[in-house]
C-alpha cells in the first residue's frame, strides 16, 4: 500500500479531477490525497483555497508558533 503524505506516484486505484477555471470543489483534507504537479504555470496555475475546520475533539487553535505537523516533518527526512 501506500503511505500517506510520503508516497506521491501514482496509483492505479486513484480517481483524477479535471477542474476548470470558475469551478468549486470541496474534499475532506483527512482523506489521504495527492496533488499532482499542474502542467501550468503563472496565473493559469493558480487557484484559491478555503479553509474550514471539522472540529472532532477540543479547540486547538494554531498560530504563526504552531509547531509543523509531525508527518509533514518526517517526510522531509524520508524524502531526501
Amino acid at each position: 500500500g501506500k503511505k500517506q503524505f510520503i508516497d506521491h506516484r501514482s496509483d492505479p486505484r486513484e480517481a483524477a479531477f479535471e477542474i476548470e477555471r470558475g469551478d468549486l470543489t470541496i474534499h475532506d483534507g483527512r482523506l489521504w490525497h495527492r496533488v499532482e504537479v499542474s502542467p501550468n504555470f503563472g496565473e493559469k496555475s493558480r487557484r484559491r483555497v478555503m479553509y474550514v475546520p471539522i472540529i472532532t475533539g477540543k479547540f486547538k487553535p494554531k498560530s504563526s508558533t504552531s509547531k509543523t505537523p509531525f508527518y509533514h516533518r518526517f517526510a522531509k527526512v524520508v524524502n531526501k
